[in-house]
């Protein structure tokens, strides 16, 4: 078995011919250029994700303060209450076609958001009862409230019929009542909570 012999394409201390050096120098100016094409792309490309930051809210992302259309910011949330009137489950469905979940208020700040873009109209917002009386599903996918966790009631609130499982704000005020009445409601966009966007 013959052992196959290297040569290098360089041999110190000779002089090579001058077609080696043409070559070796063209071939360096192409992987040069390549170089500055792919730095060139990616510059351009950072650029574009900087310039789409700057630009504000894309497809979902929260990488700026603006609402998309229609939404209004409020306590570093994006809402917008529809003009139609539906029942709790509808509502739910017409909020997840903008992309939202009802309204969740978690905060004094948040709740007087909701109440001032519902202007003084009844709406539905995000919680309901599945099952355990007095513990609110929230439709934002947080923590489940109780009825204790709850500052915003009306008065004589929660009034924890069997059949009033669903979040309204009514006069103001927060009221569990019955999910089929068709009323206003507010939807929070999903996946956009902006603290800092006040």
């Amino acid at each position: 078995m013959e052992q196959e012999t290297r040569v290098p394409l360089v041999q110190l201390g000779r002089r090579q011919p001058p077609w080696f050096d043409r070559e070796l120098r063209a071939a360096l100016r192409e992987k040069e250029a390549a170089h500055r094409r792919m730095k060139k792309a990616r510059t351009a490309d950072n650029n574009e994700l900087f310039r789409e930051k700057r630009r504000g809210f894309k497809h979902g992302s929260t990488v700026s303060c603006a609402c998309p259309g229609g939404f209004s910011r409020c306590a570093g949330r994006c809402l917008i209450r529809p003009p139609q009137e539906l029942g709790f489950t509808e509502a739910k469905a017409a909020c997840v076609s903008l992309g939202a979940h009802l309204a969740v208020p978690r905060s004094a700040e948040e709740n007087q958001c909701v109440l001032t873009m519902a202007a003084g109209v009844d709406v539905w917002i995000g919680l309901s009862e599945h099952g355990e009386d007095g513990v609110f599903v929230a439709e934002d996918g947080g923590e489940p409230m109780t009825t204790v966790d709850i500052p915003f009631w009306g008065a004589g609130e929660p009034n924890n019929r069997s059949t009033v499982n669903c979040m309204q704000i009514w006069q103001n005020a927060w009221d569990d009542t019955d999910c089929d009445w068709p009323q206003k409601f507010m939807c929070q966009l999903r996946l956009w909570n902006r603290p800092d966007c006040a």
